[in-house]
């Protein structure tokens, strides 16, 4: 196909007709008339040429096109569940085991904590990355919460809201235990505490192992014989 614009052709094919009309001679308004319609009609094909067609005309097109994109791989994502913790009457510490972890950017690690949570995010150390999360027994406060990086672990470190000992870090060890307590009857039992210590022991006999229900037992009997 022609290279010429198709403005172009269109242009030449009036300046034809105009000097068909001018001359006098047959034979050349013949030629000129024919030269009109040829360059019409190559402005026509270009006009109605199909988007494929003028990409193949195109080379920097169909350079592009041709490009492959490149593929994105993700890492793989560990979810941890296995830490160490302990603390003093401010603090709770997190011992978290990641070979390697001393070595990668700080940049890399980022600690995120609210009121009730925190979650640990470590991207790209050996080719993956590495969550923790934690929802806790107590409240600590965000603001005053940081990591440290040593060899082979990271130090987390989580301010309480309010100093003390906590007996449990995880709000699920909390609930757990808070099930397992034995429970005071609070309408009756209010005006007899006998009554409420009759029903605490029985709560322990029913829940217990062996031993205990034989202590229980044997405390019963005790009881009763002194009546």
């Amino acid at each position: 196909m022609s290279a010429v614009p198709k403005a172009a052709l269109e242009s030449e094919a009036v300046e034809y007709r105009r000097l068909a009309d001018l001359t006098a001679l047959a034979s050349v308004k013949q030629h000129l008339l024919a030269q009109a319609s040829a360059k019409e009609s190559e402005a026509s094909k270009i006009a109605h040429a199909s988007p494929a067609s003028q990409e193949e005309s195109n080379p920097a097109s169909k350079e592009k096109s041709t490009v492959a994109k490149p593929s994105v791989r993700r890492r793989p994502r560990v979810v941890l569940s296995s830490y160490a913790w302990d603390q003093n009457k401010e603090d709770i510490k997190l011992y978290v085991s990641l070979a390697g972890v001393e070595d990668l950017p700080v940049e890399n690690i980022e600690l995120v904590s609210d009121a009730s949570s925190t979650t640990v995010e470590v991207s790209d150390l050996a080719g993956k990355d590495y969550s923790l999360k934690i929802i806790l027994a107590k409240e600590i406060n965000p603001a005053s919460c940081k990591f440290k990086q040593r060899k082979g672990k990271l130090l987390v470190t989580l301010r309480k809201a309010e100093a003390g000992t906590w007996t449990y870090l995880t709000a699920k060890e909390q609930k757990a235990a808070d099930a397992r307590a034995p429970k005071l009857n609070k309408t009756e039992d209010d005006a007899d505490p006998q009554a409420s210590i009759m029903g605490m022991m029985k709560d322990m006999y029913q829940s217990g192992d062996e031993d205990m229900k034989r202590l229980i037992a044997k405390a019963w009997t005790e009881s009763k014989d002194k009546k």
